[in-house]
């Protein structure tokens, strides 16, 4: 048997809507029956809340399940992994170029002509002004 028959059949016998279901597991409606259309499958933590909640052994029911849920739970675990490395080197580089600019503007302040030798803002002028 399918996830998603399972979770429609244990609603239906605890007398539930996919309104008061989806309330009771702060998700939406919509969420509710994409999972019981098998559209999409819910995370791992709230498989673990669905199984308390509707009474089904989580073992079992992963094994009846097959791969397609599995892959599709991993595929979606290595994108959240994906997308927290890319937010960390963003990070990073923003904290080495507000370093940065923090040094560059700490030397201009003080005057500090070792830090204003690096300076690429700073004008460089050769020769002599010329007095107006």
């Amino acid at each position: 048997m399918e996830l998603g028959q399972k979770l429609k059949e244990r609603r239906i016998t605890l007398g539930k809507t996919q309104q008061q279901m989806a309330i009771e597991l702060h998700v939406t409606r919509q969420t509710v029956s994409h999972w019981e259309n098998n559209d999409t499958y819910p995370s791992l933590d709230m498989l673990v809340t669905l199984s308390d909640y509707l009474g089904f052994s989580l073992d079992t029911t992963l094994k009846e399940e097959g791969t397609d849920m599995i892959d599709s739970i991993n595929k979606s675990l290595e994108e959240g992994k994906k997308y927290k490395k890319i937010v960390r080197i963003l990070v990073i580089c923003v904290i080495v170029f507000l370093c940065f600019i923090s040094i560059l503007t700490y030397g201009r302040a003080t005057q500090n002509q070792l830090i204003d030798r690096y300076n690429p803002f700073l004008k460089e002028s050769y020769g002599l002004c010329s007095a107006t």
